[in-house]
């Protein structure tokens, strides 16, 4: 299980390594206060070395996420172009209901999520268990419509078509003094008071082990 420390940014054994830590760190970086970064703010050259491996969507409606933009690793991972493609093409189908639901909280939270999923393996491949962040932004008139994620991949083991599990979920809810609509509806507050013993703010939400 994943901690979050005082900065926000996770700490455990991956701690300052890996693409998951790079973008989570350079996406705390463009915080002002509780505000999202906007989108107009991600720079590639920020995250050079993570790059192929991280992931732009967009919420065009309710259940309905896609690719804005995608890393070469990922493309490679399923085989073909993941730009306008649904987000679901990067999951096997039985992870398709779960991740929707999970992803609907990135935007409605709004929440930091992240999780661990597993590739099968095959013939000349081993399977593959790895880890993937999402991270809220604004976008076009302050609202919360768009992530930036992340999926640390051993890309000298994928060979395509490939399709990844969700397994365990954690869950941040952000406080953020953005105000984010989608389709009409208000936000649902986050409850800013402490808690009696505080402790990570990070929460298993849902595991397959």
């Amino acid at each position: 299980m994943f901690v979050i420390g005082k900065s926000g940014i996770p700490l455990g054994r991956h701690q300052g390594r890996g693409h998951v830590a790079a973008l989570r760190a350079y996406w705390e970086g463009l915080r002002h206060a509780d505000s999202l970064p906007a989108r107009e703010q991600i720079d590639p050259r920020g995250l050079i070395t993570a790059l192929s491996h991280v992931f732009l969507i967009e919420r065009q409606a309710a259940g309905l996420l896609r690719f804005r933009l995608a890393g070469q690793a990922l493309c490679d991972l399923v085989g073909s172009e993941l730009r306008a493609a649904p987000v679901e093409m990067l999951f096997d189908p039985e992870s398709h209901a779960r991740l929707a639901a999970q992803l609907e909280l990135v935007f409605s939270g709004p929440c930091a999520l992240e999780a661990t999923l597993s590739a099968p393996g095959g013939m000349l491949r081993p399977p593959q268990e790895t880890r993937m962040v999402v991270l809220p932004l604004t976008g076009i008139e302050g609202r919360c419509t768009l992530a930036i994620g992340c999926v640390d991949l051993d890309h000298s083991t994928n060979l395509p078509p490939r399709r990844l599990t969700l397994k365990r979920v954690l869950r941040e809810p952000l406080c953020t003094n953005t105000p984010a609509t989608q389709d009409g509806m208000a936000e649902v507050p986050v409850d800013l008071a402490p808690a009696p013993n505080p402790g990570p703010k990070l929460r298993l939400v849902h595991s397959r082990d």
